[in-house]
Parts: structure tokens; sequence; C-alpha cells
């Protein structure tokens, strides 16, 4: 056994955990980071390396205005007051401070933008400069416990937090396995930033009704994230808050689909499937406005409501050509020439290399012999759709009729695609301070919780991810990793003086 003592602890070195490594030495605390995987930054390859922020200089100098007051109410409108309203003012009105300290500890920050472009959304997103491979995301990271290393900070890598050492309701500590040693950190902080329950399938099928590589799809590959931090919490009395997968999207699995690094997914056919053509559920049926579908998050909310929680996006060969001469109509990530020149070459190597969801049909019935769609659900549809084509209104969802596209020469592209996501958040419940509760919302002294482990702005059992004020994941971790820290350091820089 190995025993080492610090003042504050923090399981998981992730983008929460750097921050609150980087804010508790700023408060003059010694640190010790527990990271499960083998190199930090691990799972920071999913973000988008895109920082929320509201009244920013960055915004006010391009002439964009949030006020943080309109930013609280709209986050708070978007998750139906769900969450603690304290909470989400404090990260909303600390966010462009925020900025400015990242900015400060070196990081650059060149673009200011929106998600989608959509006209409801604010530019919001606060775009990291990535410095190497990967996203902004990753560098940050990577920078922050190299620098927290240079001022002290004590990192162990390949460790799994086990336990929280308790004495008398109060935390004095961690217990973990490191490579095969038990390691026991004793501090009078911990700080739980363990990345949610993304890989961990039991949890997803238990809680979520999802089965993980069937219906939903991570957009990572990172195993190491079971909900350690959740069960520590749990086990230690912590309020438990609405959690889940944080919906991000739409994918198509399987062979052949394999996108530019870090993203796994991301392509032209993902491109392909962006489009506001005809979508459909098994059953043949039209679900949703199709002209919304850059509104990912929703959309993936509709998906899950369909049979087998799938849908199937459905063009013909004149939307191919399209997509060959004119280009994409949408596309959120954009890897490659938005124009599609070889979709037929494309698609024919994932059906060689064994993708069930990827077809090319000759005719509606192939199209239902091909994917198992209700053939005569998909017959009526099929007509419908063509006839508010033909009168150009779109009497069902009221498409914009510049996408009513009818579907009447074949070939016919038809592509299964389930939803993706990030990672899980929420499931600790925390004050203002980022402090633990418990049930009866009485704090758990010396245990806070950041990052996913806490991230409860985007509502309760299904957390929609907010594209109208994009970064909030991101931002928050890093927010609320700030405000960890130094809370956590305050206390345990007192319970020193003691």
């Amino acid at each position: 056994m190995k025993q080492i003592e610090a003042d504050v602890v923090i399981v998981g070195a992730g983008g929460a955990g750097a921050c609150a490594a980087i804010a508790a030495q700023e408060r003059g605390a010694r640190v010790v980071l527990l990271e499960k995987a083998k190199v930090v930054a691990a799972c920071a390859t999913s973000f988008a390396g895109c920082i929320f922020g509201a009244g920013t200089h960055m915004q006010e100098e391009r002439g964009i205005c949030v006020p943080k007051q309109k930013a609280f109410e709209m986050m708070m409108d978007h998750n139906h007051w769900q969450c603690d309203a304290s909470v989400v003012r404090r990260f909303v009105f600390g966010s462009a401070d925020t900025i400015e300290w990242l900015l400060d500890n070196g990081m650059e920050i060149p673009i200011v933008a929106t998600k989608t472009e959509r006209e409801d959304e604010f530019a919001t997103a606060h775009i990291l400069k990535p410095c190497g491979p990967g996203h902004g995301g990753v560098t940050l990271v990577q920078e922050f416990v190299r620098k927290a290393q240079e001022q002290g900070a004590e990192l162990f890598l390949n460790c799994e937090a086990r336990e929280l050492l308790m004495d008398h309701g109060q935390i004095i500590g961690v217990r973990a396995d490191w490579q095969g040693t038990e390691l026991v950190v004793k501090a009078p902080s911990v700080i739980l930033s363990a990345g949610g329950y993304g890989a961990n399938a039991e949890m997803i099928r238990e809680h979520d009704h999802y089965e993980l590589g069937e219906n939903l799809f991570l957009l990572h590959e990172f195993s190491q994230i079971q909900g350690d931090g959740l069960k520590m919490a749990w086990a230690a009395g912590a309020k438990k808050t609405g959690m889940g997968p944080q919906l991000a999207g739409y994918v198509i699995k399987g062979p052949g689909i394999a996108g530019a690094a870090p993203w796994l997914v991301l392509n032209q056919l993902k491109i392909c499937i962006e489009q506001p053509w005809l979508w459909v559920n098994k059953k043949g049926k039209r679900f949703l406005n199709e002209a919304n579908v850059m509104n990912a998050p929703f959309v993936s909310n509709a998906i899950e409501q369909q049979p087998d929680k799938c849908a199937y996006v459905i063009f013909d060969r004149n939307c191919r050509d399209f997509l060959a001469t004119e280009g994409a109509i949408n596309h959120m990530d954009l890897w490659g020439d938005a124009q599609i020149k070889n979709l037929d070459a494309q698609m024919e190597r994932c059906i060689r290399l064994g993708n069930k969801d990827v077809f090319i049909c000759h005719s509606l019935e192939d199209i239902s012999a091909q994917t198992g769609i209700d053939f005569e659900g998909l017959q009526k549809t099929v007509a419908r759709y063509n006839a508010f084509c033909e009168k150009g209104e779109d009497e069902e969802f009221g498409k914009n009729p510049d996408y009513l596209e009818p579907l009447n020469t074949p070939d016919y592209y038809v592509f299964r695609i389930i939803n993706n996501f990030y990672g899980t958040i929420g499931g600790i419940r925390i004050n203002e301070n980022m402090e633990v509760v418990n049930n009866e919302f009485d704090v758990i002294a010396g245990l806070y919780a950041a990052g996913a482990d806490a991230c409860n702005h985007y509502g309760g059992f299904r957390p929609t991810y907010n594209i109208n004020l994009a970064g909030g994941t991101l931002g928050w971790a890093i927010n609320s990793g700030r405000m960890a820290g130094y809370a956590a350091a305050k206390y345990a820089i007192e319970k020193r003086g003691q």
C-alpha cells in the first residue's frame, strides 16, 4: 500500500479536473490528480473545443450581444426549471470571467460562433485553438495538467478511484487502485470529475433503455468511463439527479463509416443524412419536419421515440445528382468536399464490408425488402409526400417548400440511423459552490463534483443539448472545475489551519 497526503484530490483529469487542479493551486492547495486512463485528455477527444460564454469581451469586439440575464433565462427555459437555478446562474454569470481566465492561462480562442448558424442561435461558442492532433479541448486538458504538474501536482495514471474515505460524515480522502497497488490519498477535499457512465453498457441499459453500440453510438472509444464518480458519491450519501446520455445527433454505424480523427463517424456519408429530404421510421411513417434536422439534439429525441429507436433517410437519384453538382444543403461538421461526386462508390464499399445500415435500392419494394421498413406504410407515405411536393405545400409537418423533393427516380439511397452521444451527464446533486449535497440537501463536508458527473443544466430524465447556446457542456466542465477547485482549496486550507 502507498499512502500520501494532499489538500485536494481530483478524481478524473479531464476538462473539469484539469481546470480544478489549476484553480486549487491558485489558492495555495497541494493537489493530487487520479486518472483512470493511460493518458490525460482521453475523453476530451470527444469535445468539439467549444466553450460557452455570455457577455465576453470577444463577443463585444465582434458586435455580438449575448446578455447574461437573457442567456440565463434561455438556459432555464430549455431545462424547464428542472435544475438548481442558483447553480445555472453562477455558471452563466461567471462564464465571461472564465474565458478571460483561460486566456490568462495561455489558451487561444480565435473564433466565436454559433453551432449551426440557425437564426435562433446565439454566438456563445468560444472555440479553442488546438495545438497538435484533436480539438482544442484536448489541448486545454494536456496543457493544464502539464502546468499543474510543473506547479507541484502529483498525477497518477492508470489509477482507478474505488472509495471515498469518510470520518463522521466528512471526507478524509480516497482509496484507489494504482496499477495493482492500493493507493490511499488522505485529503480533506475531494473533487469528483470522472466523466459519467457513457461506456457502461449495463448502466445505459438499466437506466436509459438503450443497447450501447446497437441503437446508441458513443462518440469515443474510451472504456474507462464506467460511472465511478457517481457510484462513489452515491455510496457516500449524495443525492441523485436526473442523468442520461447527452444525445448529440445521429449516425450511420457499421463497417466503412469512419471519419477524420478524433471523431469516429463524421464523413461525407454523415453529410448525406443531414439533408432535409424524406425521413421515415420502421413503419414507413414520417415523424418530423425534415427541415429541422440540423437541430440534432431535438431530432435525437424524436428518433428515440420511434420503433427500435432508429430512423431511415431516403432520397433518390435526382437528390444524389444534386449532392454531386451543387453540394450539401446542410452540414454540421464538414469533412472533405461538400460536393459528393462518388456516392455510389462510397456506399457500395460499405455494403461490401458488411454494413447493414447502408442501402442502394431499385424500388419501394426493394427498400422494404432490404431494410425491413413496412411496405404498405412506406408506399402510403411516399404517395402522400410526393403529392405535397407537387403541390408545393407540406400539409403534414409544414416543411419549407424549397426542400420538398419528390421520391420518384430510382435508384433510391437509404441510410438507417441511430442516436449518438458524447457521454452521459448528471447524477450528482450539487449546490452553487459545487458542494455535493445529500437527500436532505445538506452539504457532505469536503466533497465536490464538477464536469459531466454534476452537469444538470440541460434538464432531468433526458438531458438535451442546448444548441441555441452552444458550448454548454465543455463550458460547464471548465467553469464547474474552476469553481470546485477554488471552493475545495478554500475548505482544505481552512481545515489545515485548524
